[in-house]
């Protein structure tokens, strides 16, 4: 078992990811075992469900009023989980790059 403790360690080859929150991925060393396919499907997917969120929330956050009929409190919320639905899109990017980039070296 390897711990990585920053977002700069590179996660080893062959591993099934599991995004729990912003700030923790879980990676489990599968070599071998892992359908690339399939987890670049279960990303693709994720990836769909989050632009989605982000752009009824952007639809919501640009509507006219918006400023001024929403609360301040709403608005940071609001405003906060954009920045989370951003980060989130970035890590799955990374992650999608990563297990193409291992699977076109098997070939």
């Amino acid at each position: 078992m390897k711990v990585l403790l920053s977002e700069k360690d590179a996660p080893p080859a062959g591993c099934a990811f599991e995004n729990v929150n912003e700030n923790l991925a879980v990676y489990l060393q599968a070599e071998g075992k892992v359908d690339a396919e399939a987890e670049l499907e279960k990303m693709r997917n994720k990836m769909d469900e989050i632009q989605k969120q982000q752009e009824k929330l952007e639809k919501m956050i640009n509507a006219s009023g918006y400023k001024e009929k929403v609360p301040s409190h709403i608005q940071d919320e609001n405003a906060e989980k954009l920045t989370k639905l951003f980060q989130e899109m970035e890590f799955f990017k990374k992650e999608s790059e990563r297990l193409e980039a291992e699977k076109s070296t098997k070939l």
